[in-house]
């Protein structure tokens, strides 16, 4: 599997691999990270040396109306080809140029969906992720690892105007086909760092999982088979046990705190009222 990592500075990265510096989205960012942003002092040396943020893949690759190169010189792969094209459209916020490198059967697994992403829904989990990115919200790719010819995944996080955003560590896994000459993205599997970061109690509940996974092995069974079915028969029986009983207590409950919070506002007014009589 080969390994390419993104350290070195962006118009070095734009010029070796062919992307079209003068594009409006490449010179926007451009101008937000190639300017060093802070120093760090060098223990071999001590002399202070410029630390320049991790360059984004940005391939406004500089295309016609027809889809083609407008540089000579191309990427080493076409999957790497792929890759910048993929999130230089989603830097720039262009979902219809994005979904042309989407193969018509593409299946987008994301861990913080329940079910896979197909069809209609691609395209308004794209607009709802452009949208929430904003205008200075872009991917910067840190590692790509290509397999075979159809394989490569994607290690990145996300920048606010080239400041990293906490907690927004990535890795895509992209599966690629060959569809009427063109290499176009066929399913692709997304994994997000975790805001939470529970250590050993993650540990420790996988544990107490798993000896009751040990101790009922018939309902394990059924359950690792059909997790969805599990979980819809969880919220059934919620609706009819658990919310029927439940909603009254809770608004009895609201009902006594609005009675109590009436009789003490009352009492508090009353002796204020006293304390006026004699101050």
């Amino acid at each position: 599997m080969n390994s390419i990592t993104f350290s070195s500075s962006l118009p070095n990265f734009t010029q070796k691999h062919g992307i079209n510096s003068r594009s409006p989205c490449t010179v926007s960012l451009l101008q937000n990270l190639v300017t060093p942003k802070s120093c760090q002092l060098s223990n071999s040396n001590l002399k202070m040396q410029p630390k320049y943020s991790k360059s984004l893949v940005v391939a406004a690759l500089g295309e016609t109306n027809n889809g083609s190169q407008q540089s000579d010189s191309m990427p080493p792969s076409p999957l790497l080809d792929l890759i910048q094209r993929f999130y230089g459209h989603l830097n720039c916020k262009d979902v219809k140029r994005l979904e042309k490198l989407l193969d018509p059967a593409c299946v987008i697994e994301d861990a913080a969906y329940l079910k896979p992403l197909h069809g209609k829904k691609i395209h308004n989990y794209f607009e709802k992720l452009t949208e929430a990115m904003g205008q200075h919200v872009f991917f910067a790719i840190d590692e790509i690892c290509a397999g075979d010819e159809s394989d490569i995944a994607v290690m990145w996080h996300l920048e606010w105007n080239g400041e990293v955003i906490p907690f927004t560590k990535g890795c895509s896994f992209y599966t690629c086909s060959k569809t009427n000459e063109m290499i176009l993205i066929r399913k692709a599997h997304v994994f997000v760092e975790a805001p939470f970061k529970p250590g050993n109690f993650a540990l420790e509940t996988l544990k107490i999982v798993v000896a009751l996974f040990d101790r009922f092995p018939k309902l394990t069974e059924n359950f690792l088979r059909k997790p969805d079915a599990m979980v819809l028969f969880l919220v059934k029986l919620y609706k009819f046990l658990v919310e029927p009983l439940m909603l009254p207590v809770i608004m009895y409950y609201a009902r006594v705190l609005t009675y109590g919070a009436k009789i003490l506002t009352n009492v508090l007014t009353f002796l204020n009222n006293i304390l006026r009589l004699f101050f």
